[in-house]
């Protein structure tokens, strides 16, 4: 965990530690307005200080290109079906996107959702293929 994002719980810690002990100054008796004034003027700090990081939060996309045990799977699917269109096709199209990526002509992104889109449509057109084969030999 960064120091930034250290900070920031400490800081909510203290701010929440505030607000409860404005919450026991109320029920002692100290007025409304007194208690919420002395907590509510950290509250923008604290959005500025923690709003960057809930953004940053977002998972950043895997480039699965860089690895190289899938690499390397490919590769062994490759060589033990050379024959297959299906692993031929997703193969040309993996390299093909990861020269793209590398070369800065396609962002990563767009890459992953080309690729999910085909492999998607190349897996289904090969169970509906064989689906068909299957209904074909049992009439």
């Amino acid at each position: 965990m960064s120091s930034a994002v250290r900070c920031s719980i400490a800081f909510a810690t203290h701010l929440l530690t505030d607000w409860i002990a404005a919450d026991a100054a109320l029920i002692r008796g100290a007025p409304l307005k007194t208690c919420r004034e002395k907590t509510m003027k950290h509250w923008p700090l604290l959005l500025t200080l923690t709003l960057p990081f809930s953004l940053q939060a977002e998972e950043l996309p895997v480039n699965y290109c860089k690895d190289p045990k899938i690499t390397a799977d490919w590769e062994k699917q490759l060589a033990n079906t050379p024959e297959d269109p299906l692993v031929i096709k997703l193969y040309a199209l993996r390299v093909g996107l990861c020269h793209m990526v590398d070369q800065g002509r396609v962002k990563l992104e767009e890459a992953i959702r080309i690729w999910d889109i085909e492999h998607a449509r190349s897996v289904n057109e090969r169970l509906l293929d064989e689906m068909k084969r299957g209904r074909k030999k049992t009439l």
